[in-house]
């Protein structure tokens, strides 16, 4: 006897990772009125990153004569007979 209807008939997990790194570097130098010599200097670094994971599952559904009989007595009424 069947107890539920849901089959399971394949499962898989994917896994993405997925990552971006970037720099900037700059620089500036002048030289100014009263001051002799002027300079600037920078750096920036930025990481991003990112982990998915996926479940994939493939589920087969049946249908069987108890699934469809339960239907039925769930479905339906009672009838009583009243003898007169």
């Amino acid at each position: 006897m069947m107890l539920n209807n849901l089959v399971s008939i394949n499962k898989s997990i994917e896994k993405d990772k997925a990552g971006d790194v970037s720099s900037d570097i700059g620089a500036s130098f002048g030289l100014g009125f009263l001051k002799l010599f002027k300079g600037d200097a920078k750096v920036g670094i930025e990481a991003k990153g990112s982990l998915s994971n996926k479940v994939i599952e493939t589920l087969e559904v049946k249908t069987t004569k108890s699934i469809i009989l339960s239907e039925v007595f769930d479905k339906s009424s009672n009838i009583n007979a009243s003898s007169g």
